[in-house]
């Protein structure tokens, strides 16, 4: 009574699971399919040398050393659970040596004026201090938060804009707030 055929609606045939019956029934074998589909995928395919060059070629131009693993070898570093992006710089004993240092200093003045170039920009200057003695000038009790203050230098004047993050351009205001006897650092408070 319980050996009935599985329906062809059944849910599992979607998911490709194999009934393996009921608990308790004998198996017996199903009639296997006599179709072409089914004795093409018994086929067996002839794997060529060519295949199998490039394959080892493929392995091989994505192999790299240490622990990284095939096919990572396309991608950047991770150095300090960061993707490297930057230029490699190779240093080597050669008889070059005198004609890449004069190359090396050209190359460091260049950046260096890039630099300057890129904090001077087109705007005039804006002095830190100054402007931070502006802003708490225009506020009623003349005290702000630091994090305050940093949001309405940043409206005013680009200069904590080429920090990489909060955290340093908060630190850098504090160092400089600091340093003046104009202003007193009171925890998180600057007052005049």
């Amino acid at each position: 009574q319980y050996e009935k055929e599985i329906p062809p609606d059944w849910w599992g045939n979607k998911f490709g699971f194999v009934s393996g019956g009921l608990l308790g029934a004998q198996s017996k074998k199903k009639k296997s399919r006599t179709s072409d589909a089914t004795q093409n995928c018994n086929k067996r395919a002839a794997f060529h040398e060519d295949d199998q060059e490039n394959l080892y070629k493929l392995v091989q131009d994505k192999a790299t050393s240490g622990k990284q693993g095939l096919g990572i070898k396309d991608r950047p570093r991770k150095v300090a659970g960061v993707h490297f992006q930057g230029k490699k710089t190779s240093f080597s004993d050669s008889d070059r040596e005198e004609s890449e240092s004069e190359d090396d200093h050209s190359s460091a003045k260049r950046k260096f004026d890039n630099i300057s170039e890129s904090e001077k920009g087109n705007a005039p200057k804006v002095k830190l201090k100054k402007l931070c003695r502006k802003l708490l000038r225009q506020v009623p009790e003349k005290s702000l938060k630091l994090k305050q203050l940093k949001v309405f230098v940043e409206d005013h004047s680009s200069v904590l804009s080429n920090f990489s993050s909060k955290k340093d351009a908060l630190a850098f205001l504090r160092k400089k707030l600091e340093g003046s006897k104009k202003f007193r650092v009171e925890g998180k408070r600057v007052r005049l």
